[in-house]
C-alpha cells in the first residue's frame, strides 16, 4: 500500500490510526527564512547582548534540541534580526544542507537558516525535525551551486511529506525522544569516562599518582629513558599499485588511518608482500602513524597484517599498554614541537628521541592495568552508545516514508 511505514503505532484504545496522507510543508508548519540584513555581518555593534543568534555551525553540532551557541545579539542586532520562539525546527540551506535541530529557547538566525513552526495541533516538531532528516539526501540533490550550495523556500514549502494523524505523530515522537534521552546519557557517561582518563592520566605521569606494591610499599623512582635505547623499529612499504597480482589476496594491509581497527580496507597477497617494504605486523604490537590526517596516532594492533610507509612498529622494554597510554597522552605535545604549523612528517627518528618517563616493571604493569580497566570502561559505553545509534536509524528507516 502507497506511503505506509514498516512501523506502525496505535491508538490507547489499540486501534488503528487513520491512514497517512502525502502533505506539503507549507501546510504543516509556517516556513520562514532567518533574517539579518547587516553588512557587513561581523560589524561588532549589533552583537554581544541577550538573544541567541544561530548560525548553521551552531545547528551541525546541535542533537535533537538546541542547547548551546556561540553568538549573541544586542537590541541592534534584533531589530535587524527576527526572534523565534521555542520548539521552532531549524534547517541549514547554506553550505551544510538539511541540518536540524529544535530550538529550547527564543532564537534569532542568520538568512541561511530556514525556522519551521508547526501549526498548532497539525504537527509536532519532533516529528517534523525527524522527517525533515529523512529528507537530508533529496534536499542536498536539490540545492543550487553557486559559490557555495544552497536551497531556497521554494524548495522547502512544496516538500511533500507523508502524515500521520496529530496523535500517531506524537507517539512517535515521544518514543523517538526516549531513544534520543538515552542516547544523550550514554554520550554524556563516554564523554564524562574520557575526561576522567584525562585527568588520571596528568596524574599519573605527572607522578602526582603513584602506585604501591603488594605489601603497601612504594616502588623505585622512575627513570627518563629514550625510547631509542629500549625499543626496536620498523616501518612499511607499499605493493606497487599497479600490479594487480600484489592486491586482493588476504593479508590485511594496515594503513595509518587504520591502526585502530579490527579491519582493513584493502589486502594484499604474498607476493605483494614479498616484493615490496610492506612488513608484517602481530595484534599486540604497537603502531604509531607518522604522517597522513592521522600523525600522532597510536594504537595496539588488534590483528596480523601488514604495515605501510606511514606507520611504525615500536617493540619495546617498556610495557606495551604503558607506553601506548604515555604516547596517546603526549600526542598534541609531540605534534606541536615537531610539527611546524601542523605541516611537516613524523619520522622514525624523531620516535626513537622521544624521552619516556619509566617507573620499574612493576608499577608499570600496575599503570596499564589499571588505564586499560578505565578503557575498557569507555569502550563498552562506546559500544551501547553505537548500538543504540544504530538501533535508532532502522526504527527510523521503518517509522517514515
Amino acid at each position: 500500500m502507497k506511503n505506509v511505514p514498516k512501523l506502525r503505532f496505535k491508538d490507547d484504545n489499540g486501534r488503528d490510526f487513520p491512514a497517512w496522507r502525502d502533505t506539503p510543508l507549507e501546510k504543516l508548519a509556517s516556513v520562514e527564512r532567518g533574517k539579518f540584513t547587516v553588512r557587513p555581518r561581523n560589524d561588532p555593534k549589533y552583537f554581544g547582548g541577550k538573544t541567541p543568534f544561530i548560525q548553521t555551525g551552531d545547528i551541525v553540532a546541535s542533537g535533537l534540541y538546541l542547547k548551546k551557541y556561540s553568538q549573541t545579539l544586542n537590541e541592534d542586532g534584533l531589530k535587524v534580526s527576527k526572534l523565534f520562539p521555542v520548539n521552532t525546527i531549524l534547517i541549514t540551506i547554506a553550505a551544510n544542507i538539511g541540518d536540524t535541530t529544535i530550538t529550547s529557547f527564543d532564537v534569532a538566525c542568520t538568512d541561511s537558516v530556514v525556522a519551521i513552526q508547526p501549526l498548532k495541533n497539525i504537527a509536532v516538531p519532533v516529528w517534523i525535525k525527524y522527517s525533515l532528516d529523512t529528507k537530508k539526501e533529496e534536499l542536498d540533490s536539490k540545492a543550487t551551486q553557486n559559490a557555495q550550495k544552497n536551497i531556497n523556500l521554494q524548495v522547502l514549502k512544496p516538500l511533500i511529506f507523508s502524515t500521520p494523524c496529530f496523535k500517531e505523530q506524537t507517539k512517535i515522537a515521544d518514543f523517538l525522544t526516549a531513544i534520543d534521552d538515552r542516547i544523550s546519557q550514554l554520550s554524556q557517561k563516554c564523554d564524562g569516562l574520557a575526561q576522567y582518563k584525562k585527568g588520571v592520566m596528568q596524574k599519573i605521569f605527572s607522578q602526582e599518582l603513584r602506585f604501591k606494591d603488594e605489601n603497601g610499599r612504594a616502588f623505585p623512582a622512575w627513570e627518563e629513558k629514550r625510547l631509542g635505547d629500549v625499543s626496536s623499529f620498523f616501518s612499511g612499504g607499499t605493493p606497487l599499485t599497479t600490479n594487480r597480482t600484489f592486491y586482493d589476496g588476504n593479508i590485511p594491509f594496515i594503513k595509518s588511518g587504520e591502526i585502530n581497527s579490527s579491519s582493513t580496507a584493502q589486502f594484499i597477497t604474498e607476493s605483494g608482500l614479498n616484493n615490496s617494504s610492506a612488513k608484517i605486523v602481530m595484534a599486540g604490537d604497537l603502531l604509531y602513524a607518522l604522517y597522513g590526517a592521522t600523525s600522532g596516532e597510536v594504537a595496539i594492533s588488534k590483528i596480523n597484517g601488514a604495515i605501510n610507509q606511514a606507520v611504525l612498529c615500536i617493540r619495546s622494554e617498556i610495557d606495551t599498554y604503558f607506553l601506548y597510554s604515555y604516547l596517546f597522552f603526549e600526542k598534541q605535545s609531540i605534534l606541536e614541537k615537531y610539527l611546524q604549523g601542523g605541516q611537516g612528517n613524523l619520522s622514525a627518528d624523531i620516535i626513537k628521541s622521544l624521552k619516556i618517563p619509566t617507573p620499574s616493571k612493576p608499577e608499570q604493569e600496575k599503570v596499564a592495568g589499571f588505564l586499560s580497566a578505565v578503557d575498557e570502561k569507555i569502550n563498552q559505553a562506546q559500544a551501547q552508545l553505537d548500538a543504540l545509534k544504530q538501533y535508532k536509524q532502522g526504527l527510523l528507516q521503518q517509522m517514515f516514508v
